[in-house]
């Protein structure tokens, strides 16, 4: 007797432990990267009435189809529930794989390992269909351009191969380029068709960086079937360098395989007058290097002319292997003085990332003709007269000789006349005076209160142009800067903020403080108009 209680027990033991656990079953343990596998996930803990958490899954597989079911079964008057997940899935990547443990209450599965075999060639029904990837540089420099090239091979050519997929990491830019047609290639004796995908990358931070995988869906139609095939690529692990040591400190990084500066020949007849503004169109092209990296001209420190960025344009031409960035910008001068003057010289510093060592792509000086004024200021010409002998016909006749008391009367009201003009002249420009004072503390109000408004605003182009009318009117003077230097460094400082921020397309000018610093320095240097206007042309003499 008490041998069957014994065994009754175990029986019931080996009941309750069966019913207690989570089976995870595979129906394989090895796959190739297109083949799919089907897991089963069932809960027959006591409770059965749980789904365990898959998202842990994600990590390494794509779920493809999700089903379930549920099964009843009674024991000793108890009736039991049991829950059976059922999913397909698609692994991610290349390498050992895992299927990680659930776990429902106490209980927890063991870990499973897939391994995921690299297919070279995925063959359906007589088709080759496989995938390869490589990368140009594996060292880059930080901000240096390499290409990551994915290639698509095949027996035949793919229909609806997918063009939309790029690579996607942090602190890097990416840019896809033209894709290559396809084209014939031998592989192991036999003719594939190959179809090449590239993108420039441009790492953003120094360090280690990682190309993740790339996961292709391809559609392979044959007369009996159509399947859709997913193809991986392994990943590459790249180190990336900072700016080269050798480089010139505080100047801007620029690694590129070629620079050039090149200028715009000025129109034929195009005259260069002092006073006057004129353009110099200036062209960098830079291969290898993405069209948001060229920088903006440096301006040289000139005593003979002032000068200010204009207009910019950036534009980007793709290649099969490569990009080439053109950057057009346009300088404004003004030059101080006629005669021959000489353009000054433009410069950029650059990285030759094929040579190794840093270079300077250089716009050499070039000597220009600068004319006088148009407007040439009134002189008096005495014009003398040679002495020659003229001989002049005397008439015989000679007229009677008139009364003389009509040239008082006459030299009388001539000057009466004269006097009445001068009077009326004075008066009207005593009174024109008076007006022009009165509109000119008015204007110059107006004027101030725009420089206020366009500041608050954040808008440095028409803060600059209203500030220039202010000090023209005010001042008499054109030259912003000779302006700036007579009130302090503290404002010409902000001058000079104002200049660099005007034709900068993410430009973030603090209107507000420069108008704090202005409204101080105007109330310590209040404007007084001057004795007499200033020579806008010292040359014109």
């Amino acid at each position: 007797m008490v041998r069957i209680l014994l065994v009754l027990a175990v029986l019931l033991f080996s009941i309750s432990s069966t019913f207690a656990a989570i089976q995870v079953r595979v129906d394989k343990t090895q796959i190739s990267s297109i083949d799919s596998l089907r897991i089963s996930i069932r809960d027959d803990t006591l409770s059965g009435n749980q789904v365990p958490d898959i998202s842990a899954l994600k990590a390494d597989f794509n779920i493809i189809n999700q089903s379930q079911s549920s099964s009843f079964s009674a024991i000793n008057g108890k009736t039991f529930r049991a829950i059976e997940l059922q999913l397909v899935l698609k692994p991610k990547r290349i390498g050992e794989l895992t299927i990680p443990a659930f776990t429902l209450g106490k209980q927890t599965s063991k870990p499973i390992k897939i391994k995921v075999s690299k297919v070279n060639e995925a063959s359906f029904e007589n088709n080759i269909l496989f995938i390869k990837t490589k990368i140009s540089n594996k060292n880059p420099l930080v901000q240096q351009q390499i290409i990551y090239t994915v290639s698509l091979f095949s027996n035949e050519n793919v229909k609806d191969a997918p063009l939309d997929f790029a690579p996607k990491m942090l602190d890097t830019k990416v840019k896809k380029i033209a894709k290559q047609s396809i084209h014939p290639v031998k592989f192991k004796g036999r003719q594939l068709w190959r179809q090449d995908f590239n993108f420039a990358i441009y790492p953003q931070k120094a360090g280690g960086l990682r190309v993740p995988a790339i996961n292709l869906d391809v559609n392979l139609t044959t007369p009996s079937k159509r399947r859709t095939v997913k193809l991986f690529s392994e990943a590459i692990n790249l180190t990336v360098a900072p700016a080269h040591p050798s480089y010139p400190a505080g100047e801007y990084w620029l690694p590129a395989t070629d620079v050039k500066i090149s200028e715009k020949p000025f129109a034929n007849g195009q005259k260069i007058v002092a006073g006057e503004p004129f353009v110099r169109q200036i062209t960098i092209k830079i291969s290898a290097q993405s069209a948001n990296q060229v920088p903006a001209i440096k301006l040289q420190n000139s005593t003979l002319f002032e000068q200010y960025p204009d207009s910019h344009s950036n534009s980007e031409k793709l290649t099969n292997a490569n990009i080439i960035s053109t950057s057009k910008q346009n300088i404004l001068l003004i030059a101080k003085h006629s005669g021959e003057q000489i353009l000054p010289e433009i410069s950029l510093n650059w990285f030759d990332t094929n040579d190794n060592k840093t270079k300077i792509a250089r716009l050499p000086a070039v000597k220009i003709q600068v004319g006088k004024p148009l407007v040439q200021p009134k002189t008096l010409v005495l014009h003398k007269f040679e002495n020659k002998d003229i001989s002049l016909k005397t008439n015989p006749k000679q007229p009677k000789s008139q009364p003389t008391y009509w040239k008082p009367a006459a030299l009388f009201s001539i000057t009466l006349w004269l006097l009445t003009l001068l009077f009326c002249w004075f008066y009207r420009q005593s009174k024109s005076t008076q007006k022009l004072v009165e509109n000119n503390k008015t204007a110059g109000a107006n004027q101030l209160k725009m420089i206020k408004e366009y500041a608050n605003k954040n808008d440095a182009k028409a803060a600059k142009n209203a500030l220039d009318t202010w000090i023209f009117e005010q001042y008499n003077l054109l030259d912003t800067n000779k302006f700036a230097a007579k009130f302090g460094a503290e404002f010409a400082a902000e001058i000079l903020i104002l200049q660099q921020n005007l034709y900068k397309s993410n430009a973030k000018w603090n209107g507000k403080k420069f108008y704090q610093v202005f409204a101080k320095t105007l109330k310590n240097h209040p404007p007084k108009p001057p004795k007499q206007l200033e020579n806008l042309y010292p040359d014109s003499v």
